[in-house]
């Protein structure tokens, strides 16, 4: 079951300094030991809040991993009748109702064939079809989105970084995601650890 992530410790401002400048002898020695007790106290409240950071980072990632586990169990279980595996594991003719796994995706098959090898499933490939609502989990490197324009209004593609990669980025080529930021051809997955890709129009929005 997903973890609900805690509130997090509070962090209190620090007194108001001592200023040789304006104070009085007596206020700068009282501002100074306010400031200093501040700063003692203020060493526990931040070594709490990366704490609770640690912790709340590890247990985003495993409910993102979870999502994607849920997530491909019920793509698993609508396709379960057609499910047939790694693409890159099968030979000879193929038959609708078929889905495979191929590149991180799973993908419908469009029309019969004569020899699944020579149709590699893509986004540019007629043959098949993604299916929506899939998260993806990257190793690192660059994903290379393909362009919203080949999938229907609504397609939905979720992406999270594998827990410990620092690199890991999603780039559209020739167009642009839009967020609430502005527009951006490329999203580096760095301090969060995903987002949701949704066509929108005729763009990703997320």
């Amino acid at each position: 079951m997903a973890t609900a992530p805690t509130a997090p410790p509070i962090v209190n401002d620090l007194p108001p300094a001592p200023n040789s400048g304006t104070d009085t002898p007596s206020q700068f020695d009282t501002k100074a030991n306010n400031f200093v007790a501040g700063q003692v106290a203020m060493v526990g409240e931040e070594n709490a809040l990366s704490a609770w950071q640690n912790t709340t980072a590890t247990q985003v990632y495993d409910n993102a991993v979870e999502a994607k586990t849920s997530a491909d169990a019920a793509a698993l279980s609508v396709l379960s009748t057609g499910y047939v595996g790694l693409w890159s594991s099968l030979a000879g003719a193929l038959s609708k109702p078929a889905t495979v796994f191929h590149n991180e995706l799973f993908w419908y098959l469009n029309n019969d064939l004569a020899d699944v090898t020579a149709s590699e499933p893509s986004a540019l490939n007629a043959d098949w079809q993604l299916v929506s609502g899939q998260v993806v989990i990257l190793d690192g490197g660059v994903f290379n989105l393909f362009s919203a324009s080949l999938v229907g209004e609504k397609y939905q593609i979720s992406f999270i970084r594998k827990k410990g990669v620092t690199d890991a980025s999603v780039k559209l080529t020739g167009e642009n995601f839009k967020t609430d930021k502005g527009d951006f051809d490329e999203i580096i997955i760095g301090d969060s650890y995903g987002f949701t890709a949704t066509k929108i129009g005729t763009g990703w929005e997320v």
